[in-house]
């Protein structure tokens, strides 16, 4: 397997450009056809990199403060997330996160997960699509997964991007070893707001409200930055970013909120694309 991924990515390498665009603030919702993308980082910073499905790509570190006292807050847990996306048509595109792996602490393979963006209203200034994911049963409690969003890009010139959502997932697991399913009904509210500096690099936003089981409501802020090498085919974005989340639950009986667990998580990776 290894060998012809290989193989693919030198033949890749001499392809003739399909027009993925350089500059972070020009580029599509969908990808061009016949165009592989690599994510060892997240996709973008709105839908593909939030909610319970949808997120984990790159090299992440994640830190945690909860209520429980057993709770270390010290702990920092490493994961990963590599995927594969590909072009079937400049409005339709397939992706699958692979490789979705804890570290530490307690070493396991998370679950797998795979979607599909369609861009059913693609012109100069903005793109609208509807996008369909899955998470399958890889990992336990996790039974499974599937959701629904519908992903806006707006391009503002040459140098600015804006990238939004909405999102519905129904997830179905067994929270507490009981053998009974729970299903969980989740709303995912991404925003990211990124500005091309230069052609090739980039600096940016993101913002997001996530409501769990329509019952916890966690807030996430952070920044994001990137650097683009080549053009055409290979073009490898760097990047990076840093985020912090903040939970709590409402109570409509006093109209009260309860404080909830906080962390942080710094993500780090590349994305390669390719024209075949």
């Amino acid at each position: 397997m290894l060998g012809g991924f290989v193989l693919l990515l030198a033949a890749s390498a001499g392809a003739q450009p399909r027009g993925v665009r350089t500059r972070w603030s020009q580029r599509s919702l969908t990808m061009p056809s016949r165009t592989l993308r690599i994510d060892l980082a997240p996709p973008d910073y709105a839908l593909l990199d939030s909610g319970a499905i949808g997120e984990g790509y790159g090299f992440r570190f994640h830190g945690y403060d909860g209520n429980d006292p057993d709770d270390d807050p010290d702990e920092v847990v490493v994961t990963s997330g590599v995927g594969l996306a590909f072009g079937i048509t400049p409005a339709v595109e397939v992706g699958a996160k692979l490789l979705p792996i804890r570290f530490t602490p307690n070493p396991d393979y998370l679950d797998l997960e795979l979607y599909l963006r369609w861009a059913f209203v693609r012109t100069r200034a903005a793109d609208v699509g509807v996008q369909f994911g899955m998470q399958l049963p890889t990992d336990s409690p996790r039974l499974f997964g599937s959701s629904v969003g519908l992903p806006v890009r707006i391009r503002m010139g040459d140098v600015g991007r804006l990238d939004l959502g909405i999102e519905l997932e129904v997830l179905f697991w067994d929270a507490d070893g009981d053998g009974d399913v729970d299903v969980d009904g989740n709303v995912d509210l991404p925003m990211a707001l990124s500005f091309s500096v230069t052609e090739r690099f980039y600096l940016g936003g993101q913002f997001g409200l996530f409501i769990y089981d329509f019952d916890t409501v966690s807030v996430r802020g952070g920044g994001h930055v990137g650097f683009t090498v080549g053009r055409g085919s290979p073009l490898v974005d760097f990047t990076a970013s840093f985020n912090v989340f903040g939970a709590g639950r409402y109570t409509p009986r006093d109209g009260r909120w309860a404080g909830g667990p906080r962390r942080w998580e710094a993500v780090a990776g590349i994305r390669l694309h390719f024209g075949l």
